[in-house]
């Protein structure tokens, strides 16, 4: 169960969220912040929230086509953090749209956010989590993260099936985050990102294309590997439906994700003297 609470302080420019996540034995923080409009083309976000680095992520789950989300994403990298956000709207203005922000580097919720985590064995805090042995955040490496798209022909970024059932419209972006201290097999040094959004008629079209680097930083691990910035994962997300009504919709979804061969060797060999 999701249960939020939002509005505005003293004046319409300065909002807040909070919003939390239960289900049976645990309940954590998914949101809280305040975000302050200063401008009609720059807001300031401060606290846990979404950080800005592709669009599919950046979009709530029940905008998705399909009931959930896709399983690569979850080795996406962080989903939400503690930090600064400077922004335009996140997507809610046509054309330009921006995202960058300042992070703490460590994820609030691991679920959809320690990819590398997941396939090396990693151990996964949980900061947020009110319910039971709470993890405070501890290791603050920060992470520069960034999103640019241009959202054409009033396009709406912000759900993924096309209710307008209107001509052509389009969205073309990049995403970049860098770790300048990033923790061993858990966090990605660097993210690269491209995605795309085509509507047009009740059609929809979405991509996402995607790798993260992964640092080393210390003496376990395969020794033939000695560079410390390594590719890590490759991965693709492709996604196409069709709104013929407003009470159906068919959607059809592929995704891929492969993980280098240095990080296979690397992550295998690091175990292995873990274990010995």
């Amino acid at each position: 169960v999701q249960a939020f609470i939002a509005g505005h302080l003293f004046t319409p420019a300065l909002r807040y969220k909070f919003m939390i996540e239960t289900v049976p034995g645990r309940f954590d923080i998914m949101d809280l912040f305040l975000d302050y409009r200063f401008h009609q083309q720059a807001r300031l976000r401060f606290g846990i929230a979404k950080v800005g680095f592709m669009r599919m992520r950046l979009n709530a789950w029940k905008n998705q086509q399909f009931v959930d989300f896709s399983d690569t994403l979850r080795y996406w990298g962080t989903e939400r953090q503690l930090g600064f956000t400077l922004h335009n709207g996140l997507g809610r203005n046509p054309g330009h749209e921006y995202e960058v922000g300042v992070y703490a580097g460590q994820p609030t919720r691991p679920g959809i956010s320690y990819g590398l985590a997941r396939l090396s064995g990693e151990p996964r805090p949980h900061p947020m989590l009110v319910s039971g042995d709470v993890e405070p955040i501890t290791e603050f490496h920060p992470e520069i993260v960034a999103h640019y798209a241009y959202n054409g022909n009033d396009i709406d970024v912000t759900v993924e099936t096309d209710w307008a059932r209107t001509g052509f419209r389009y969205s073309l972006g990049v995403g970049f985050s860098y770790d300048f201290r990033p923790s061993a097999y858990r966090d990605f040094a660097m993210r690269i990102a491209a995605e795309m959004m085509f509507k047009a008629y009740g059609w929809n079209l979405i991509g996402v294309f995607w790798t993260g680097f992964y640092d080393k930083r210390d003496d376990l691990g395969d020794p033939n590997i000695t560079t410390d910035f390594n590719l890590g994962i490759l991965g693709m997300e492709l996604q196409t439906g069709y709104h013929y009504a407003d009470w159906g919709e068919v959607a059809l979804r592929y995704a891929f994700l492969r993980t280098s061969e240095n990080f296979r060797d690397d992550t295998r060999a690091r175990s292995t003297q873990l274990i010995d």
